[in-house]
């Protein structure tokens, strides 16, 4: 077989054919129509066992059987096959959501705060399902194989309202920057030579975490290693803590593709610290006056606490980053998960507005 029928024989399997049955397939492909024969003369295959194959494929629908002496089989165009299994699915898709609705609904069991998902398969539905449940923002460092692979389902998130930012490693491609530019008021995109792992975190509630090592080239670019795994992250100190090892990356990476700071791209909330953290301190820069909402709590007392305000500066000292913000009751400082010397520990930050 050719590098391209290799190929295309890995994809069949996924469409559920055995490695024998895809050989058929794509030779009768290639010879357009063809009799047990013709088969038997360009594949190494013993007659009985063709027919077991051809039979298999004509019940899973991907050739046509001409009556006739001989018999004449026909492959069925591909891309049909495909269309046809995304309608089934889709109508699947729409009887499982009623049925986990249901579940939901009479569920009562805690769900554990880490778990396992294992495979290429469970790992890559959790990452879409964390995507499409996200609500208001989305912090990820991706391989870039992986971004590939979400692209159209972090493009439908974007579209409702979604903000991400979206740290990708080694590279990124021009056509993918070229593809999120229409939403371009969604997406700060940055790429970093050497990533930390993958991690995509939504709202700060919901991580899934996984080794950069099942995607460097020691697995030789695939995503089909057995022994991949990741972990279902629930666990709010653990999410915090990757969150901050993804934030001294995020400050190193480039910047290829972000919302312009100007009064058009406000209000805007933020549900990570260091992002919003990172605004302010590049609206300040660009002499825009900010004008915030804090939600969190005071950090001597442990009590809410909701302030408006400017925000007035933006600092770094250490690990510790602060923002100072006067309100008609007076100055606080404010800091984010944990913080311990600032006067408010921030849940969420709205910045309103931004004026000159």
């Amino acid at each position: 077989m050719s590098e391209y029928e290799k190929r295309l024989a890995d994809v069949l399997t996924k469409l559920g054919l055995t490695r024998r049955e895809s050989e058929v397939y794509i030779a009768l492909l290639s010879m357009g129509k063809a009799t047990v024969g013709e088969l038997l003369e360009t594949l190494d295959i013993h007659q009985p066992q063709l027919y077991n194959v051809l039979s298999s494929l004509y019940r899973k629908g991907f050739i046509q059987v001409i009556s006739g002496r001989p018999k004449l089989y026909i492959a069925n165009n591909p891309l049909s096959l495909i269309d046809s299994l995304q309608i089934e699915l889709s109508g699947l898709k729409d009887e499982i959501r009623l049925f986990l609705e249901f579940i939901k609904k009479n569920k009562h069991d805690e769900v554990p705060p880490i778990a396992v998902t294992r495979g290429v398969t469970g790992l890559f539905s959790n990452l879409i399902e964390l995507i499409d449940k996200s609500e208001i923002e989305v912090c990820a460092e991706l391989p870039l194989q992986t971004l590939i692979r979400l692209k159209r389902h972090i493009t439908r998130a974007m579209e409702r309202g979604v903000n991400f930012y979206l740290l990708v490693f080694p590279r990124i491609e021009t056509n993918l920057v070229d593809h999120f530019k229409p939403l371009k008021h969604r997406i700060i995109l940055k790429s970093v030579r050497r990533g930390d792992f993958l991690l995509l975190a939504a709202d700060t509630s919901l991580a899934i975490y996984s080794r950069r090592a099942f995607f460097t080239k020691k697995l030789r670019g695939s995503l089909e290693g057995e022994e991949m795994y990741g972990y279902v992250i629930r666990e709010k100190d653990l999410i915090w803590r990757l969150l901050d090892i993804y934030g001294r990356s995020w400050k190193e990476g480039r910047t290829l593709l972000r919302w312009d700071v100007s009064p058009d791209s406000y209000p805007r909330i933020f549900l990570n610290f260091l992002q919003a953290f990172l605004e302010i301190h590049e609206i300040i820069k660009l002499n825009f006056k900010p004008r915030v909402i804090i939600e969190g709590k005071y950090t001597d007392t442990g009590e809410e606490v909701t302030i408006q305000g400017r925000a007035l500066k933006a600092t770094s000292s250490g690990k510790t980053s602060t923002i100072v913000v006067t309100t008609d009751e007076g100055q606080y400082t404010v800091g984010g998960f944990d913080a311990e010397e600032e006067d408010i520990e921030a849940v969420k930050i709205i910045i309103r507005e931004i004026t000159k």
